[in-house]
């Protein structure tokens, strides 16, 4: 019994009605209803079709193509038993044929003729041969498209899960277009067969009208071509529409770039941006009407009507210039575990910026994005959660204060919710960024670099070693300041790495090249630099601590907390982060330091600012009571 109730009702509705169709002479009404069910089952697949933003979304397609199909040639076997036999064959057979002959037996097979030639030879062909060309390149595309899958999660773009995924939604793709191949067979089918079943009503009706019913040729040929005019448009305008249906989806790009757009999206988008072109139109309109008087009444009208449609669009576009970002709802690569509700969802486009900073670091290296969440219904303006944990809020009308304190971060606070909700997502992204840096990035990047020199990516592997090189770019990363295109780092990174035999002074001599770039991005929105530095005193404790000479945990601790108690004393005196000076050869350890407790503060030696005007204030970190 158990086994019975996990079948559908609706599925053992579907099975019986197949043989009582062909079995049983139907009644002209439920003649009526099931073509009516053809007809609006065909229009909603086109209209899911064209409206679809995820191909994979509709792998009931062949299935329901299939069952489309034979439920349509079924129902021209019903009304070919009823218009043979002279029975009643509904309302809606008659009505299309007589609305399309209109009295003319032979306009009316010219129609017939010019629709199902149309669906034959130009919908159906067309569409069976994408898909036979579809389902072979997707098979041989299999084998590179994992090794992408594999590849992304060797280098931590993608979990274990969502490689699953992946593969999951690749054999799901090739077994659509198969099945979608073999479907498009049927549609082809039942165009061929709805050509032979309108030979048999036609011929077959005025033999047994003529013969059985007695009937003059006349009245029998008038009789009967209306009926098989009826019943093939009734069959062939379905047809014809669940051809259309499968093209446009078998017709459908799928790109990297795409955003799951439906095709109604994409063209708005388009049209939207084509202003210019539909104001041109409408001008070569209005000359027309000058020079063609006798098209001048339709072409001032559609000139006006193109022309308050141009005007639309630009003002539309003006309107919504601001950039819409699209984040999916789950964090990946090395943002996975990084999430961000947002209240409003106008500022997403900052953290795309921030996001866009991080990579231009590594030269467009894809890392991933964090988990975007819009709720209205949230108190704060923004929430960030770290592996499903909150760690942090932030309501800009309910904090006055200029400078917060954001676990190991300054937090400068301003007028603009936009400028604050950047400076917090460009916290959490660049901690994570530099958390969960790892060798595989550092390879994807050495490897990349063979497009643009093969030699130098080369010698970097031979000569220096994918582990030294890695140390070297953590180093760059954990220095925000810091800018050098790709080429020129390497070939700098080349060329010390032969002079100087300690790997810890590279970085260091490389930051000598793209000074005139890091001066650039210390100076603030007010137009100078902030500079705090410490008393020789300090920076002795400092490299004591960092060198491991001094192991005093307690002392350690309160000399953190006290430097970051002055650097924010002097964030509230400049009403700006300060950057900390040091010199060339104290560099590395301060900022290993500072870095500890303020993760995104620069740290900066005294040879990486070429222009000294730039530096407005100048203040000493003494601590006389450590």
């Amino acid at each position: 019994m158990n086994k019975f109730k996990s079948f559908n009702l609706s599925s053992i509705l579907i099975a019986l009605l197949l043989p009582v169709v062909i079995l049983v002479s139907l009644p002209g009404m439920i003649i009526d209803g099931l073509i009516l069910i053809s007809f609006i089952s065909s229009t909603l697949l086109l209209v899911i079709m064209l409206d679809n933003s995820d191909p994979l979304k509709v792998t009931f397609l062949p299935t329901f193509v299939l069952l489309l199909t034979t439920f349509r040639l079924l129902l021209s076997i019903a009304t070919t038993r009823n218009i043979i036999a002279n029975e009643d064959v509904g309302n809606v057979i008659a009505t299309v044929g007589d609305f399309v002959m209109d009295g003319n037996l032979i306009s009316g097979l010219l129609i017939f003729v010019i629709i199902t030639i149309v669906q034959f030879l130009v919908v159906t062909k067309g569409s069976e041969r994408v898909a036979e060309v579809g389902a072979r390149f997707s098979l041989d595309a299999l084998p590179g498209r994992q090794m992408t899958i594999d590849s992304d999660l060797k280098s931590g773009l993608i979990t274990n899960e969502e490689a699953q995924t992946l593969r999951a939604n690749l054999a799901t793709e090739n077994k659509l277009f198969g099945s979608l191949d073999g479907a498009m067979k049927f549609v082809k089918g039942d165009s061929i067969a709805g050509i032979l079943i309108s030979l048999v009503n036609l011929f077959g009706g005025i033999y047994v009208g003529i013969n059985q019913f007695g009937l003059s040729l006349g009245e029998s040929v008038d009789l009967f071509s209306v009926l098989t005019i009826g019943d093939g448009l009734v069959s062939q305008i379905p047809s014809l529409l669940l051809s259309v249906a499968c093209g446009v989806y078998l017709t459908r790009i799928k790109g990297q770039s795409e955003k799951k757009q439906s095709y109604i999206s994409q063209v708005a988008t388009q049209i939207t941006d084509t202003w210019l072109v539909i104001a041109f139109c409408a001008m070569i309109l209005l000359i027309t009407a000058i020079f063609v008087p006798s098209l001048s009444v339709i072409a001032i009208i559609i000139a006006i009507i193109l022309g308050g449609i141009s005007f639309y669009l630009h003002w539309y576009s003006k309107s919504s210039s601001e950039t819409v970002v699209n984040f999916e709802p789950k964090g990946s690569g090395i943002y996975e575990s990084l999430k961000f509700v947002l209240k409003d969802a106008d500022v997403q486009p900052v953290i795309k910026e921030r996001l866009d900073d991080i990579e231009s670091k590594l030269w467009k290296e894809k890392l991933g994005t964090p988990a975007i969440i819009i709720d209205k219904e949230i108190e704060n303006d923004i929430e960030v959660y770290i592996s499903n944990l909150h760690v942090y809020s932030f309501n800009s009308s309910n904090s006055q204060e200029l400078v917060s304190i954001l676990d190991d971060e300054i937090f400068i606070q301003y007028s603009d919710l936009k400028d604050n909700i950047s400076s917090i997502a460009n916290y959490f992204i660049y901690r994570q960024f530099v958390n969960k840096y790892n060798l595989q990035i550092s390879s994807n990047i050495v490897d990349g670099l063979a497009v643009k020199s093969d030699v130098m990516k080369s010698e970097l592997e031979s000569a220096i070693g994918i582990n030294r090189v890695h140390d070297v770019l953590k180093e760059m990363i954990r220095s925000p300041e810091f800018y050098l295109d790709q080429v020129s780092f390497f070939e700098s990174l080349i060329y010390w790495s032969r002079i100087d035999n300690d790997p810890n002074n590279w970085f260091q001599r490389i930051r000598e090249q793209a000074k005139y770039d890091i001066t650039s991005r210390l100076i603030t929105k007010e137009g100078g630099i902030y500079v705090a530095i410490f008393s020789p005193f300090v920076t002795e404790l400092i490299t004591d601590f960092v060198t491991g000479e001094n192991e005093d945990f307690e002392e350690l601790i309160s000399l953190r907390e006290k430097t970051k108690a002055e650097i924010v004393r002097l964030t509230k005196q400049f009403g700006s982060r300060p950057t900390i000076l040091v010199n060339p050869t104290e560099l590395s350890i301060v900022k290993r330091f500072i870095q500890d407790f303020i993760f995104t503060i620069n740290v900066c030696s005294y040879s990486d600012i070429t222009d000294q005007s730039r530096i407005v204030s100048t203040e000493t970190i003494s601590l006389p009571n450590v």
